[in-house]
């Protein structure tokens, strides 16, 4: 085995391809809709691996797909200095914003149906999240949707971006936002509480490096990202992460 995460392992599959297997109760139906994505966002001329066909092995669905040698971009973020690490992660997402996809499906349906499988919330409350997001901006560009340093290899060639589960077409602030939220909650899982405070102060700071140089990178307003926050926070809520319900359920913004 090459990596894990929480969705699938990786596996080495001959010298140049690598099998992404979904743990036990993912199906088939979920594997070919990540190939599907990810074929989107490489033929996009996204720096996306190549997909090579859905498969299923020992009973768990797969997919093969290139294989992607390096490191991923959270092993070189410096806790004492992040911003480098952040203007870098910035300038990668606006990169990928240049592209569209016009396969993928549209953010707005994607983010309603998150919000209305939300934990914790009441129907009266989803229903108020689902109001604001209407109201919210539609776009046509490529969004992944998941975009944090986890996701980005480092390889000899440049950064590939991997995990392409949640990509749609949509607003590339609504991405961003999403982005946002990842980097604030990266503390929410460490226990030692030394580690905690500086992952705390360094995510921070990482976050505002990130937006700052985004939107002058793309000249945009980060009003615009901010803009998105307690929607992006509505929707993660369907992830059924306890330890960041709290913080989510605050973000959200959403009366009782």
């Amino acid at each position: 085995m090459l990596a894990e995460g929480r969705t699938a392992e990786v596996y080495a599959w001959g010298s140049d391809r690598v099998l992404k297997l979904y743990r036990t109760g993912w199906t088939y139906e979920v594997a070919e809709r990540e190939a599907r994505k990810t074929k989107a966002a490489h033929d996009s001329g996204a720096p996306a691996p190549g997909v090579h066909g859905v498969l299923e092995d020992r009973g768990r669905p797969g997919i093969l797909m290139d294989r992607v040698d390096g490191h991923p971009m959270s092993a070189a973020v410096d806790l004492a200095r992040p911003e480098p690490s952040a203007r870098a992660l910035a300038e990668l997402h606006a990169r990928l914003h240049v592209h569209r996809a016009p396969l993928l499906g549209p953010q707005h349906d994607e983010l309603a149906r998150r919000i209305g499988r939300a934990h914790g919330l009441s129907g009266a409350q989803k229903r108020t999240a689902l109001a604001r997001l209407d109201a919210m901006p539609r776009g046509e560009v490529l969004c992944h949707g998941d975009f944090h340093l986890d996701s980005i290899i480092l390889t000899r060639d440049g950064p590939v971006v991997i995990d392409w589960m949640d990509a749609t077409r949509g607003d590339p602030m609504a991405d961003v936002a999403r982005s946002l939220i990842l980097i604030r909650h990266a503390h929410h899982h460490i226990t030692d509480t030394p580690r905690r405070r500086a992952v705390l102060h360094a995510a921070a700071r990482f976050g505002q490096a990130y937006l700052d140089h985004y939107t002058a990178h793309t000249e945009t307003d980060g009003e615009r990202a901010l803009g998105w926050m307690a929607t992006n926070a509505a929707a993660r809520l369907s992830e059924g992460i306890i330890v960041e319900q709290r913080a989510l359920t605050t973000l959200a913004d959403l009366p009782p």
